[in-house]
């Protein structure tokens, strides 16, 4: 498939793509911030249940997660504005050139693990406009942990402005928050990514909770990022990235 994006020309093949998501599930469930776990119940209305196992007809069940710590999710500025601001108005696009970096965090006496700017300084490619960060150590362990009450690694609130200063409009890190577990409700981190107090970036997301298989080279892809059209400040999503060539290779 060719195409072209920021008035460059590429190709991608469709076929070769790595899907970055952890679903959300109600066993095995990747876990944050004490939220309760996903539930998938069958309906139930009279004599009707909604699941074949149980003599159902068809399979037809409730579910209730919260999409901050039950799996993939993106937020949108109204993760932290008066108005709660839905994803589904704000990204309107779904398609992005993204650089995959890894980094490997500080770790802090207090036992924080810190993504700094230094961390991040001159990597980032000017053609990227979206960027998904991979942590060390990454562990297959990292689909189902349990955060809560861990201090997972988050970023320094200079680390999330230098990356806004890059023109990145879209952050998909490997965890289940840009900030510090416990910060008082500060977010420093989010509030500088979206330039919450001066010129607010409302187009802008955050993705957290993707994994980032070590099949993948740090590189430039071709970004599908996928939510679900809820009417809330984030959604369950599906980042999805192709490997992408210069249309003369």
């Amino acid at each position: 498939l060719n195409l072209e994006l920021n008035e460059k020309s590429y190709r991608i093949d469709t076929k070769d793509s790595f899907d970055l998501s952890i679903p959300i599930a109600d066993k095995g469930q990747i876990n944050a911030y004490y939220l309760n776990e996903a539930r998938f119940k069958p309906f139930q209305s009279g004599s009707f249940i909604g699941e074949v196992v149980q003599g159902g007809s068809v399979n037809c069940f409730d579910v209730y997660f919260n999409p901050h710590g039950n799996g993939t999710h993106t937020e949108s500025i109204g993760h932290i504005d008066k108005n709660r601001t839905s994803v589904n108005q704000v990204l309107n696009e779904w398609i992005f050139i993204a650089q995959v970096l890894t980094v490997k965090p500080d770790e802090k006496p207090n036992g924080d693990n810190v993504i700094g700017i230094d961390h991040l300084k001159d990597r980032i490619d000017e053609r990227a406009n979206a960027l998904i960060i991979r942590t060390l150590p990454n562990e297959e362990a990292k689909r189902n942990q349990q955060y809560s009450g861990t201090n997972p690694t988050f970023f320094h609130p200079d680390a999330a402005s230098y990356i806004r200063s890059q023109s990145i409009d879209h952050l998909l890190v490997d965890l289940p928050s840009l900030d510090r577990e416990e910060d008082d409700g500060k977010l420093a981190s989010h509030r500088e990514f979206w330039d919450f107090e001066k010129n607010a970036r409302r187009h802008a997301t955050i993705t957290e909770l993707i994994f980032v298989p070590e099949s993948v080279d740090d590189d430039i892809y071709l970004l599908n990022l996928q939510v679900a059209a809820i009417e809330l400040d984030a959604s369950p999503s599906r980042p999805v990235i192709y490997k992408l060539y210069s249309s003369n290779e």
